[in-house]
């Protein structure tokens, strides 16, 4: 089977997904958003029946989705620690260098285990 890259002449069209025909020995083929030429009626009418569009009337490609933007939110728990950083006050802090539960749980509002404390004070060291 020969396959048709397309004719000099004819009428321009455009698909907006892959598509292909046959007539007689010869296979057409379609390449989503490639315009092509066509000459021969019998192509153009299948194609134009089955979803092409002339060039000059084809709406452009979708546009390829923005990503979107990752937002990391910011723990409270990690913030408080950063502020207790920068006050630097030794009344807030162990002898070993980390905060006290107590100052912790009061930042918070709430009794914090010791994996969230340890977890938000690694994070907070680390910025």
């Amino acid at each position: 089977m020969q396959v048709n890259k397309g004719d000099v002449k004819g009428e321009e069209i455009v698909f907006d997904r892959d598509a292909s025909f046959t007539k007689g020995n010869a296979l057409w083929q379609f390449i989503a958003h490639s315009p092509r030429k066509v000459l021969d009626r019998d192509i153009l009418e299948k194609a134009l029946q089955n979803g092409a569009n002339y060039v000059h009337e084809a709406p452009p490609p979708p546009p390829e989705p923005e990503p979107e933007p990752e937002v990391e939110e910011e723990d409270p728990l990690v913030a408080a620690l950063e502020g207790l950083i920068e006050e630097g006050d030794p009344e807030n802090f162990k002898k070993d260098g980390t905060p006290k539960s107590a100052v912790i749980n009061k930042l918070a509002g709430k009794a914090v285990t010791t994996e969230e404390r340890e977890t938000a004070w690694q994070t907070a060291l680390n910025r």
